[in-house]
């Protein structure tokens, strides 16, 4: 994995902006601290950070030049098809100089031109100058696993792998309206927002000419399989997508975390590669959110080198300076901690590792998709609905703890049940309290609402529906974002084999029914592999990767979240708060029935950091 920086210029003011390339690939060293590179042209200029995967010879430096000098290729990613592209340039006679998968896509654009990228089985994110043409060209990969910002004026069109690189050419910093009310909706910021107004993140699946102005989708829809045996077909294409993403030229280990997802990928990856590193982290202060023991199961079944890093709640807690410090953009799942810390720990044995990610938006794996296959099969009576709420009213509903977590989920579901299917996914899918903490000025924005249909699911009863929002929402702006920057900040690169081309298609391909149903969730995945799971890790319920805020919130972080809250003067300056529905949320927190409100709390808390670092200093 690497990151890049660079900039196209329109006229002569946009032309100063080269002189700033530097600057912006240098605040991206930690995503490629192995080489650098810096290329200009008169009206462009980009500059490279490369972690060294594949070929680690200076024939595979980036940025990368065709041999007529005229094209130059930024990429990062990894590209699992190479090989096969490699063979098939090699018979329409181009002569490579590498054994790079950048050298692969460079000559690919040079033969196919854009459709390279449809040829493509990776995750990635390039930019490509056709000097000729004076054509730049930006492409992202079909999920989105490989982050791309851009940024555009009449003068100057800019783009990074992170934020921090597009600031770095000094952009003006004012917020978006519509991404603050996204974000405190779901704690996350979906492309193609970003919190800075007029930086965009590139989709996934497209590819956009700076020259012509225009974004097109590469990618084709899912078709329909003819394999009668669905989980014969799918262990094919998993074993396959497996072996390709363990070919590396420095050592590879897998994410361990005793849930079904990461224990097939093992246990797939530990029968082509015996005695592979695996690694776990545990919670030996949180009991309920400790995995390590279904972990050690699997480890023991498949003979990895397993590793576990315990972290103490004291850990997790001072690793959040790291987190805020490191964050260029507001993102507040808390999960965040303790993958960070996995990812610290690991990069100390490895370079590169395989991921369960993905494996919950394919085949039906959350929470939220058993309740809606609940709620469409069998509508509940309104009228039963509201008795259960009645019911629940003042439960002690939480996230800490089995009781209060049941009596969440109960509540959640009973109040989706009420709602269009629309307004029902948006429900599920973030905290519907949380915008409550937002001025009136920053609330009354006429664009939210388009921006919410943008990403919410139709009226209807297909379940594949609400899986590929989750595609679209989830899994490209939350779980792929939480993984790629926690792992870059310590240079280390996380594949994901559920992603896989041919994997995700013929998945996404099924009916819902092939997935979940009454006989539970990710059914094809369970049957695919019972002979290689241990009884013990299916036979168990989905178990989420969440750290005790409600702990901390009334302990250690306790001062901190209220002299933030407390900073009247500040809070007034900023013209983005309501102080008094924070200090009701405080103390809603503070109750015996905190609900959600550590998680909006805690989305605060890491938006106020934020802003102290992007927008005071």
């Amino acid at each position: 994995m690497c990151g890049f920086a660079g900039a196209f210029s329109f006229d002569d003011v946009g032309k100063k902006f080269h002189a700033l390339t530097s600057s912006a690939i240098y605040s991206l060293r930690h995503r490629g601290p192995d080489d650098e590179g810096l290329l200009y042209r008169d009206n462009f200029s980009v500059g490279h950070r490369r972690l060294k995967i594949l070929d680690l010879s200076p024939q595979a430096h980036q940025p990368m030049l065709s041999d007529s000098k005229d094209v130059i290729l930024a990429f990062n990613g990894e590209i699992f098809n190479f090989d096969l592209l490699r063979r098939a340039l090699e018979r329409k006679g181009h002569v490579f100089q590498s054994r790079s998968d950048t050298e692969v896509i460079l000559l690919g654009y040079q033969e196919w031109g854009t459709d390279v990228f449809d040829k493509l089985d990776g995750e990635f994110a390039l930019a490509i100058f056709n000097e000729k043409k004076n054509e730049l060209i930006l492409a992202r990969d079909r999920f989105g696993i490989k982050p791309l910002y851009f940024y555009r004026d009449e003068h100057v069109f800019l783009f990074s792998s992170e934020l921090r690189g597009i600031l770095k050419y000094g952009v003006p910093r004012v917020l978006d309206q519509t991404a603050l009310q996204l974000y405190f909706h779901l704690n996350y910021i979906p492309s193609p927002y970003s919190i800075i107004q007029g930086v965009k993140k590139q989709e996934k699946g497209t590819f956009l000419s700076v020259v012509s102005n225009q974004v097109k989708y590469y990618v084709k829809p899912p078709s329909d399989v003819a394999e009668e045996n669905h989980e014969r077909a799918l262990r094919s294409r998993l074993q396959h997508a497996v072996e390709k993403r363990l070919y590396a030229d420095v050592p590879v280990g897998c994410f361990l975390s005793g849930g079904l997802d990461s224990t097939v990928i093992t246990g797939i990856a530990a029968g082509i590669k015996p005695g592979l590193p695996s690694f776990s982290i545990g919670f030996p202060d949180q009991p309920f959110f400790d995995e390590t023991g279904y972990a050690g199961i699997a480890a023991k079944k498949f003979g990895t080198t397993h590793t576990v890093f315990e972290v103490k709640n004291r850990e997790l807690s001072e690793s959040m300076h790291f987190l805020f410090s490191h964050l260029d953009e507001p993102f507040a799942d808390s999960s965040s901690l303790p993958v960070q810390l996995l990812c610290k720990s690991t990069a100390e044995y490895v370079k590169v590792v395989l991921s369960g990610d993905g494996a919950d938006e394919l085949f039906g794996g959350y929470n939220k998709h058993e309740a809606e296959r609940r709620i469409a099969s069998r509508p509940m009576p309104a009228l039963l609905a509201k008795a259960g709420l009645s019911m629940l009213s003042g439960a002690p509903v939480s996230r800490s703890g089995k009781t209060g977590n049941t009596l969440r989920k109960a509540r959640k579901f009973l109040s989706s049940s009420l709602l269009s299917r629309p307004d029902r996914y948006w429900n599920m899918a973030g905290f519907p309290d949380g915008r409550n903490i937002l001025t009136a000025h920053s609330i009354h924005n006429r664009l939210y609402g388009a921006a919410k249909k943008q990403f919410t699911c139709e009226e209807g009863n297909d379940l594949n529906d609400v899986l590929e929002a989750d595609i679209r929402l989830v899994l490209e702006n939350d779980m792929l974002v939480k993984v790629d920057r926690m792992s870059m900040a310590h240079s280390l690169e996380v594949r994901v084999p559920y992603l896989a081309h041919d994997v995700s298609s013929f998945v996404r391909s099924l009916p819902a029914s092939r997935k979940i149903s009454s006989g539970g969730r990710k059914l094809l995945l369970r049957n695919a592999f019972p002979d290689l799971v241990p009884d013990l890790i299916l036979a168990r319920s989905k178990k989420g990767f969440e750290v005790p805020l409600l702990e901390w919130f009334k302990g250690e972080l306790k001062p901190m979240l209220e002299k933030e809250i407390g900073d009247i003067t500040f809070l007034k300056q900023q013209n983005i708060f309501n102080p008094e529905a924070l200090r009701q949320l405080f103390l809603k927190m503070l109750s015996g029935a905190p609900d959600d409100s550590p998680a909006t709390l805690w989305a605060f808390l890491v938006f106020q950091n934020w802003y102290r670092n992007y927008f005071l200093n």
